[in-house]
């Protein structure tokens, strides 16, 4: 990486509508922190602390030693607001007994709380001691469903969430020979998965977990991860935004870019070329957001389905006498319109209109949701279609 590197991916980052990144439990070269100074891009920087370690008192110690090197050598960087220590320590993941015979739930406590006090010496910056796992909303791709995300958010700060999602082809080419492209079944053991698993790819939750369909093709199978990917993503930013305050104050994604020749859970992959994800969280992440909370799970034909809009301005100006207008469309047909003129307040976020139609065909149903200024031009839009099933058959 180099500094030009770095100022490609910082803007790629802002023009998704961030304005702060985690570096995730390591530390990068000086020149990501010289651009980030420069482009005012605000940095979480880790101690490079993940999981397990030796529980002796000289590995704490040498985590200490390095801790106060990395608070003194990066100390000067304005754009540091945040040093977060331990990632999900062994004594806060009790998930780990299944997978590590000697985890136990006191395992690294001591390492967790020397590097703590350690950040702590500097009275500049916010300390954040260690990530829990319930800071880790992986409803959609560990446990749960997709709509878990839709659940009130138990944590102000949110530091992982997402799902895996293929790069598009000609990036996949350079990662999986010819030969390896299609394995046989979806089977998490089939050995055609072996290289795709080492770069990270994790069959298991991906086709029977989120139950994504692999397709016909690989295009298709691209296609498909790429599209639960950026459903996954831009419903939980939606969830959490509507949360602001309420307790939400933080929303770290997990994560921005591929690190290297891999398929995972970055919304740009390592090429640099960005996935479906990516669109959908600069839709979620507009500083003014008309937001459509998705109430009812499964729509059909014929029975009454639920839509609210939000309104969020994260700005610090009020949007003066703004203009919100919404259509519910269906094949071509208007189920519902609407629009209202209203001051949104700096700094603010509330439910607008709660919508009620019956969809009458089996065709997908669009929502379009859009605010614009005093002067006619739009701060902020947003597009949610939904699936319609056939009528309910009953017994």
């Amino acid at each position: 990486m180099t500094r030009d590197k770095y100022r490609q991916d910082f803007a790629l980052v802002e023009k998704m509508n961030a304005n702060a990144i985690r570096v995730h439990g390591h530390v990068a070269g000086r020149a990501l922190y010289e651009v980030a100074d420069e482009m005012g891009l605000m940095i979480w920087q880790d101690v490079p602390l993940q999981w397990g370690y030796d529980n002796s008192v000289a590995f704490a110690d040498n985590a200490v030693r390095q801790t106060r090197d990395m608070v003194e050598q990066f100390g000067n960087s304005p754009a540091i607001i945040v040093w977060g220590g331990h990632n999900e320590p062994p004594w806060n993941s009790p998930w780990m007994e299944k997978r590590f015979p000697d985890w136990n739930k006191t395992l690294n406590q001591s390492l967790t709380k020397r590097v703590g006090d350690t950040l702590a010496e500097d009275t500049s910056r916010i300390v954040h001691r260690f990530s829990a796992v319930e800071e880790h909303y992986w409803a959609g791709w560990y446990f749960g469903t997709m709509r878990d995300l839709l659940a009130p958010a138990k944590t102000g700060i949110i530091t992982e969430f997402g799902a895996q999602a293929l790069p598009r082809l000609s990036t996949l080419k350079t990662i999986v020979p010819a030969h390896l492209m299609w394995p046989k079944s979806t089977a998490a053991d089939d050995p055609g998965w072996t290289l795709w698993k080492y770069h990270n790819f994790q069959p298991f939750q991906t086709f029977k977990f989120a139950n994504i369909p692999r397709g016909k093709n690989i295009q298709e199978m691209i296609d498909n991860t790429q599209a639960y990917q950026a459903e996954l993503v831009a419903m939980a930013a939606e969830s959490y935004r509507r949360q602001r305050y309420q307790p939400v104050t933080a929303l770290f994604h997990f994560m921005f870019v591929e690190t290297w020749p891999s398929i995972n859970w970055g919304v740009v992959d390592y090429l640099r070329k960005p996935k479906a994800g990516y669109y959908a969280l600069q839709q979620a992440y507009q500083p003014i957001l008309p937001s459509i909370e998705p109430v009812t799970a499964v729509w059909r034909q014929g029975s009454e389905a639920t839509v609210r809009l939000w309104a969020i301005n994260d700005t610090w100006s009020a949007c003066e006498d703004c203009r919100l207008t919404w259509q519910v469309k269906q094949s071509g047909q208007r189920l519902a319109e609407g629009e209202t003129v209203m001051t949104l307040p700096p700094d603010s976020g509330n439910k607008i209109k709660e919508i009620n139609v019956t969809p009458t065909r089996s065709e997908p149903v669009t929502i379009e949701y859009r605010i614009e200024d005093k002067a006619g031009k739009t701060v902020g839009k947003n597009r949610r279609e939904e699936p319609v099933e056939p009528p309910s058959t009953g017994t």
